[in-house]
Order: C-alpha cells, then structure tokens, then sequence
C-alpha cells in the first residue's frame, strides 16, 4: 500500500481535500447553478432593455433637438425679415421726407425768383415813366398781391 492510501485508511477521507493542493473550491450546487443563470439571464435582458430604452430617449432627444434648432432658425429669419422691413419702411419714410423738403426749397427758390422777376419788370418801368397817375393806381394793388402771395407761401 501507498503512503497516501495508508493515510485515506487511517484517518478517512476528507471532501474537497487533495494531498498537496489543500482544499478545493466545491462545485455549486445545480439550483445554484441554475439560479445564477437565471439571474444573469435576466440581467442580460434588463441590460438589453435598459440600451434599447437609452437609444429611443436618445433618438426622441435628438429629433427634440432638431426640431428646436429648426425653428430657432425659422425664429430667427422671420426677425430679421422683420427687422428688414422696418428698416426699409424708415429709409423710405427718410428719402421721402428728404425729396419732399428738397421739392419745398425749389419751389420756395423758384417763387422768390418768379416775385422777383416781376418785380423787377412791374417797377422798373414806373420808376422810368414816372407817371404819378398810373403808380398810384397800380402800387397799392401790387403791393395786396405781393402779401397775398407771400402770406400763401408762408402758409404751404
């Protein structure tokens, strides 16, 4: 008989025991086994459904996403489109005030020039005919006409 025998016969055998490598690990039990299946094949699934959860939220925050930076743009072109036409609109309003103050000053210009040459062609020949009779007769009406005129231009 072998030592090791010898040793088995005396003492017994002991489980989970081996001569030189000490006690090993025990195998699981089956249910045991089987529960950790289990367990891991549930959790593989909860795992599985926890991605497919985390992809949806992640394409559903994506089109949120997409859908807000598409009317933050829309947003902002309407704006500026706004924005646009108010400055149009006060541009126009500016030019056209301009034309119209400028066409004012021409006519005002044009109607001094206009008094002026008629006064110049109405006085200059009284002045040379000096003609009492017809300088008395013409000047007081003359003069009505020139304050009316004047009071007209005044008044536009």
């Amino acid at each position: 008989m072998t030592r090791d025998e010898i040793l088995s016969t005396v003492l017994g055998e002991r489980t989970g025991y081996v001569r030189g490598k000490g006690y090993r690990k025990k195998l699981p039990k089956k249910s045991n086994m089987q529960q950790e299946n289990i367990e891991s094949s549930v959790s593989s699934a909860m795992e599985i459904m926890r991605q497919e959860m985390q992809a949806e939220m992640d394409r559903k925050l994506q089109e949120e996403r997409e859908q807000m930076a598409a009317q933050l743009q829309r947003n902002m072109e309407l704006e500026l489109q706004r924005k646009l036409e108010e400055e149009r609109e006060h541009v126009k309003t500016e030019v056209d005030k301009r034309i119209h103050l400028e066409v004012d000053k021409r006519m005002h210009e044009q109607f001094a020039s206009l008094m002026t040459r008629m006064l110049q062609q109405v006085l200059a020949p009284l002045l040379l005919n000096n003609s009492s009779s017809f300088s008395a007769f013409l000047l007081p009406s003359f003069w009505t006409i020139l304050l009316l005129l004047l009071s007209f231009s005044a008044a536009s």
